[in-house]
Parts: C-alpha cells; structure tokens; sequence
C-alpha cells in the first residue's frame, strides 16, 4: 500500500515591507540593568533579617530612575521592588 507525502504546511512569503530593525543599545543596557536589579532583590529576599537588606531594597528603584532605567520596567516590576522584604 502506498502512502501520500502531501504538504501540510508551506512558508509563508515574506511582505514586501517586512524588515527587522535591532532595538537601540540604550534601551537594551537599560532592560539589563532592571534584570540585573530583579535579580539582586530576589537574592536579598533570603538574608531579609540582615540589616542592610531592606535599606538596599529601598535604593533599588530609586537607582534604576536615577540612572534612567525606570522606563524600561515592566508593570509588575515596580510592585515587586517596591513590596518590603519578606512581603
């Protein structure tokens, strides 16, 4: 018995109009910079008893706005480094 190979699926042609334009350094430094506080907030959450801790907390959003990162937050970003230790 012979079996059909029929196409199921073809490409799709790309739009005269289509090109990819990489996002500007700025705003990629900025994203990591915000990634990079995420991260140091998560890490502070285990020694939340220390005392420096939650003042570092504090900075953190401060920090990314001085610098001019603050526009590359996502919405729930600010929530979270704005919640207190432990919260």
């Amino acid at each position: 018995m012979e079996q059909s190979h029929e196409v199921l699926w073809q490409p799709m042609p790309a739009p005269d109009d289509f090109s990819l334009t990489p996002p500007l350094p700025g705003p990629v430094a900025a994203r990591a910079l915000v990634l990079a506080a995420m991260s140091c907030r998560t890490l502070i959450e285990k020694g939340a008893s220390d005392p420096g801790a939650e003042e570092l907390r504090q900075e953190i959003l401060s920090w990314l706005n001085t610098i001019g990162a603050g526009e590359e937050l996502e919405p729930a970003e600010p929530v979270l480094l704005s919640t207190p230790l432990g919260g």
